[in-house]
């Protein structure tokens, strides 16, 4: 399988590209976006198409940090990120959708097929979420994902004019192995 492009049963993911921007423009200024997202602040700022050009660029292994996510008839309803942390040897993980497919389970199968290129091709040993304290769905697609609540002593995020505080999730590849053949 070509590891820059990830298929589940509805959706693919694909590296992310330059013409995406339009449609994360586009999510962002929907009224229901939340307005309390580190994204959320840079389409604010704008500084999205840096962000992007930035993901775009090819990452040092040849596979993408950055994943599109396509419908068979809409390009572009999301992205999922995998990128490593600078200060240990873990990728972060981080996400959004378009409001329009909130709910559809698109997220749980985007995410799920990363995590899995991950651990299974790659050889990534353990990855880590942060979700906002409030982001109640985020953190329930973790668990969700046998991803588990670790202790986060970070000073979290500025949005919106507040500081949003982070409840932290990690998953490993052992642990990812384990669910797997559990469901098996």
């Amino acid at each position: 399988m070509n590891s820059s492009l990830l298929a589940t049963k509805h959706c693919q993911l694909r590296a992310a590209d330059l013409d995406d921007l339009s449609a994360l423009e586009h999510a962002l200024a929907m009224p229901e976006f939340p307005r309390k997202l580190p994204l959320s602040e840079m389409y604010k700022a704008g500084r999205l198409n840096a962000w992007l050009a930035r993901f775009c660029q090819a990452a040092p292994d040849g596979k993408p940090q950055l994943w599109s996510i396509d419908l068979p008839e809409t390009l572009c309803i999301g992205q999922v990120a995998l990128v490593p942390r600078p200060e240990c040897e873990d990728y972060a993980l981080s996400f959004w959708l378009t409001p329009r497919v909130w709910g559809q389970g698109l997220a749980r199968e985007a995410v799920a097929a990363v995590i899995e290129d991950a651990f299974a091709r790659r050889n990534i040993g353990q990855i880590w979420a942060g979700a906002a304290s409030w982001n109640d769905a985020s953190a329930k697609l973790m668990l969700a994902l046998h991803f588990s609540r670790v202790p986060y002593a970070g000073p979290g995020y500025l949005a919106d004019g507040e500081m949003q505080t982070i409840q932290a999730f990690a998953l490993t590849a052992d642990a990812w192995r384990a669910s797997r053949i559990a469901q098996d």
